[in-house]
């Protein structure tokens, strides 16, 4: 019988041992990919985005009780004290709105090019959001951008962006939108 266990627990350990072989090193001090070790800087930092001028006025219809908007074109401002996002653009946006209540969703892309030559580069987001009316005469539009820098001190950089639109006509001609953001580059 104790022959019996020692065989066992023998086998057992080969049988671990056998098991947990492979070429990968095990050992604390093996060496350690150098692009985990990058580090994340996050910059907050907020803005006041407005439109300048309707480049093109898209197509516009009405279908089934809603307003449809495809491929608005509009200039548009953001107002920053950071640099990197003290920049103008180009919006492009999209939406279904209740031709009654004017609520409904938003969506489209935003490029944008920083006022600074130094900085370069430009901004290529995404955005959507849907609007509600939140007073007698206002709308509120709280909507959700993403996108990434190319190109100069912004390359391959990650902005997160809440911009929160506010408007006085069912349809705006013109808003005021609340951005709170962030900023995120990886490097050494």
């Amino acid at each position: 019988m104790k022959t019996s266990k020692i065989f066992f627990v023998l086998f057992v350990f080969l049988g671990l041992l056998l098991v947990s072989c492979s070429d990968e090193q095990q050992s604390p001090v093996a060496p350690i990919d150098q692009g985990s070790l990058e580090k994340v800087t996050i910059i907050n930092f907020t803005a006041l985005s407005y439109p300048t001028a309707v480049l093109d006025p898209g197509e516009v219809r009405i279908s089934g009780g809603n307003v449809i908007g495809r491929n608005v074109i509009a200039a548009i401002r953001w107002d920053s004290e950071n640099d990197s996002v003290n920049a103008s653009g180009i919006l492009t946006l999209n939406y279904n709105l209740d031709s009654v209540t004017g609520e409904g969703p938003w969506w489209g892309t935003l490029t944008l090019t920083p006022d600074d030559p130094v900085i370069g580069g430009e901004w290529d987001l995404t955005y959507n959001g849907r609007a509600t009316q939140t007073g007698p005469t206002e709308w509120t539009l709280p909507i959700n951008m993403v996108g990434h820098g190319s190109g100069g001190s912004i390359d391959k950089m990650h902005l997160d962006v809440t911009n929160t639109v506010i408007y006085n006509e069912p349809f705006p001609s013109f808003f005021l939108g609340y951005i709170v953001g962030e900023m995120k580059s990886t490097g050494n």
